[in-house]
C-alpha cells in the first residue's frame, strides 16, 4: 500500500473515523499550445490531489488536500471527521467491501516528445495545405500520467497507472467577407502511430467548416429522414446515461424508475459499458466508489 495512503487511513481512524478511505493521484502533464496557427506554449506540470471520507455513527465527511506532508493530512482527517458529525445520518454511506489488491496499468509510461512535436506540425502543414480557408484558433495537445492509489479500512488496496494522448483543436473558416461558425474537436489516443488528420472526426469537420463558408437554405418544409452526424451520438447517449445515473434514480425523478427488466427503447439498440475494452483509449479499472471495474451491458435489444 502506498504510504501516504496508509498513512491518511490511520490519521482518519484517529480522528474517530468507524470507515476510512482515501485516494491518492498523481499527475504528469506535458502540454504543448497553439495560439492563432503557432505554438505559443511548452510546459510540464505536476499535480497532486488526496481525497479523504470518513464515517461515523452513519454520518459521512469527505475532504480534498493538494498536499501530503503528514501534518496537513492530519489537519484534513479532522477536518472530514468535523464534517461527518455535522451531516445527517444515513444508512447508505458505507464503504466497499474487501477485494484482492490489485496495480493495473495501461498506455505509455513516459511521453515520446519528438514524435508529440512531428505529429503537432505535420497537422497544423496539412490544416494550411488541405483547408486554407480554415483558421486554427487554439489547439492544446498534451500527454498525461495519472496514477491513482485507493484504499479503505476493509482491506481494499488499488493502484492504476495510465498514459494518454489528448487533443483539442478549435477552428473557424473565413474567406472575404464570409464567415464560418466556430467548431472544436477532440480525441484521445495511448498510440501516435497515425496523423491526426486520420483520426476521430478532424478531417470530417475541417471539411465542414470550409463548406460552410458556402451556405444555403433549404427551400421549402419537408417531411422526411433526419440524417444525425455522428459526434451527436455522445449528445445523444448522455441523456440516456443521466437518467440511468444514481442521482436521478435516488432522487426518483428519472424516466427509468422501476423500468429494470422492460422495454424502453427500440430493440435494436444495445448499450454496452466496458471500460476495460483495449479499444478505449481512456479506459479505467477502479470505480469512483472503490471496486474494480467490470465491463457489463446496460441495455440489451431495449430492455
Amino acid at each position: 500500500m502506498n504510504q501516504t495512503v496508509k498513512f491518511s487511513l490511520g490519521a482518519l481512524q484517529k480522528a474517530g473515523a468507524e470507515k476510512a478511505q482515501a485516494v491518492l493521484v498523481n499527475t504528469e502533464k506535458h502540454e504543448i499550445n497553439v495560439n492563432a496557427g503557432q505554438i505559443s506554449l511548452f510546459r510540464t506540470t505536476f499535480d497532486t490531489n488526496l481525497y479523504l471520507d470518513g464515517i461515523v455513527n452513519d454520518q459521512k465527511g469527505s475532504t480534498s488536500i493538494n498536499k501530503i506532508e503528514e501534518a496537513a493530512i492530519d489537519k484534513a482527517a479532522q477536518k472530514t471527521m468535523e464534517l461527518a458529525l455535522s451531516s445527517p445520518a444515513d444508512k447508505a454511506n458505507d464503504i466497499a467491501e474487501m477485494q484482492a489488491p490489485k496495480a493495473f496499468f495501461a498506455g505509455p509510461q513516459k511521453p515520446d516528445l519528438d514524435q508529440m512535436y512531428l505529429r503537432l506540425t505535420e497537422f497544423l502543414r496539412y490544416a494550411r495545405m488541405k483547408y486554407p480557408h480554415v483558421i486554427i484558433e487554439e489547439l492544446n495537445f498534451d500527454f498525461s500520467r495519472k496514477t491513482k492509489f485507493f484504499a479503505n479500512s476493509n482491506g481494499v488496496d488499488f493502484e492504476s497507472s495510465r498514459g494518454i494522448y489528448s487533443f483539442m483543436v478549435v477552428f473557424t473558416a473565413k474567406k472575404g467577407a464570409q464567415n464560418s461558425s466556430f467548431n472544436y474537436t477532440v480525441f484521445q489516443t495511448q498510440t501516435l502511430d497515425k496523423p491526426f488528420s486520420e483520426c476521430g472526426s478532424i478531417a470530417r469537420l475541417l471539411q465542414q467548416s470550409s463548406e460552410q463558408l458556402n451556405l444555403k437554405s433549404v427551400p421549402q418544409k419537408f417531411v422526411g429522414d433526419v440524417i444525425i452526424t455522428p459526434d451527436c451520438l455522445s449528445e445523444m447517449l448522455y441523456s440516456i446515461i443521466h437518467y440511468l445515473s444514481d442521482y436521478p434514480l435516488i432522487a426518483g425523478n428519472s424516466i427509468y424508475k422501476d423500468k429494470l427488466n422492460q422495454a424502453i427503447a427500440n430493440s435494436s439498440f444495445t448499450l454496452h459499458s466496458q471500460p476495460l475494452s483495449n479499444e478505449l483509449a481512456a479506459n479505467y479499472f477502479i470505480t469512483s466508489d472503490g471496486f474494480e471495474a467490470k465491463n457489463t451491458t446496460i441495455i440489451e435489444k431495449g430492455i
